[in-house]
């Protein structure tokens, strides 16, 4: 005889179990999502630091083997520099084997490819060559106009058509400060001379130019008696911003230029129509000085001698922002993070963007545009000057040499 196993009715969940589970899981999610976006976040922010750290050995490395002592030979900017894979920072950390730039891109940015590659690689008309690093290369007429701006010195015609600038590193998604690749400034303002077949060193090429500073911090900048800062102050790098869309935006001409040169047989494209390009280094000294509310009594950044401080507009603080509105910007924009900034000292520290326009974080450190807006003049105040006092150095780095100093000049 044959017996019947009894078994249970139940073949699996009930509907109300099912909606039940359902609904706990979607709490969980719920709960996990902004947490999950937070840890992200500071982990691209500590790659960021931990990438700056990296290029902040190779640079202390660089200056303790170059004969002038410098951190760097100069700016990474090819039209006025001069060639990108000889001189400037990156070469300094690509030749030296210290770091690849390049490849070294910022977590935290969408964008990825420097300007100034674009000069490089021929994808850009705009700008003039300084003459004194490009003088070979530059024609005049007998009035001395210039009729070619350096065509033969950039892209293919230069580097050849079997090259791999891009692939080696030569490129640069980080911005530099004034004070790193060109020093202290030798007027009041970034230089206005484009004479381009001057003689005069200091005069020679346009604005933003090696011949209208100094020379690149070195240890004769940080260690003189002149010196009036300290390299915990002295900031070097940080991530780089978008520069603007007019000057910018990769239009398709471009993007098949610098496609096909970072990769002649076609396989790899660096970028594609609308992308927008990365700003190289901050202006300098061209920030208008509020005397409104700065004076000599409360801030050791006046200076009677210059009355315009640096600007730091081309580092973004784009770690951890979120949306702010002001009334010049009544939909928002991306701003009170911080920037992870690369000081002269070797270390990586967070500046945060707190003060500014409205009294609060405006997406500038330091100076920032005048009421807020995303155009004009870069203006210096009292909340300016409270969101770096303690973090970053925004005047000249030496004392300046008068007539009738005393003997340390």
């Amino acid at each position: 005889m044959l017996c019947k196993t009894k078994t249970s009715g139940r073949s699996g969940f009930t509907l109300v179990e099912l909606l039940v589970t359902i609904a706990i899981l979607g709490i969980l999610l719920g709960l996990l999502l902004p947490n999950l976006a937070a840890v992200q976040q500071t982990a691209k922010a500590g790659a960021q630091s931990a990438t700056l750290q990296q290029f902040g050995k190779g640079f202390i490395d660089f200056q303790t083997l170059d004969r002038e002592g410098r951190f760097t030979t100069s700016m990474f900017d090819h039209m006025r520099d001069g060639d990108i894979t000889r001189i400037g920072w990156v070469a300094d950390l690509v030749n030296n084997k210290y770091a690849m730039p390049g490849k070294a891109i910022d977590p935290v940015n969408t964008m990825t490819i420097s300007e100034k590659f674009t000069d490089a690689s021929g994808a850009s008309s705009s700008g003039d060559f300084n003459n004194w690093r490009w003088r070979s290369v530059l024609t005049k007429t007998a009035a001395g106009t210039v009729v070619s701006s350096g065509t033969l010195a950039k892209g293919e015609t230069y580097f050849g058509t079997t090259q791999t600038v891009f692939a080696d590193g030569y490129n640069a998604p980080w911005a530099t400060t004034w004070h790193f690749g060109r020093g202290d400034n030798l007027t009041s303002g970034t230089g206005t001379n484009t004479n381009y077949f001057t003689t005069d060193v200091a005069a020679d090429g346009d604005s933003k130019c090696p011949g209208d500073a100094d020379g690149p911090l070195s240890v004769d900048h940080i260690s003189g008696p002149r010196f009036v800062s300290q390299a915990a102050k002295i900031g070097l790098m940080g991530a780089a911003r978008t520069g603007d869309s007019g000057e910018c935006t990769l239009t398709s001409a471009m993007c098949n230029t610098m496609n096909s040169f970072a990769d002649p047989t076609g396989r790899r494209r660096i970028v594609k129509v609308g992308d927008i390009t990365l700003e190289s280094f901050c202006d300098g000294p061209s920030a208008s000085l509020d005397t409104g509310s700065l004076t000599a009594s409360n801030t050791e950044y006046y200076q009677a001698y210059n009355a315009q401080v640096h600007e730091n507009n081309d580092i973004t603080p784009n770690c951890k922002q979120k949306v702010t509105k002001n009334s010049a910007n009544p939909n928002g924009i991306l701003a009170g993070g911080y920037a992870n900034v690369l000081f002269a000292d070797g270390s990586v520290r967070r500046v945060e963007d707190q003060f500014g326009f409205e009294g609060k974080g405006d997406s500038w450190i330091g100076a920032y545009r005048a009421n807020g807006g995303i155009t004009g003049d870069f203006v210096f105040d009292a909340e300016a000057y409270e969101e770096v006092r303690d973090e970053m150095y925004v005047g000249r780095l030496r004392s300046p040499v008068v007539s009738g100093g005393g003997s340390l000049e």
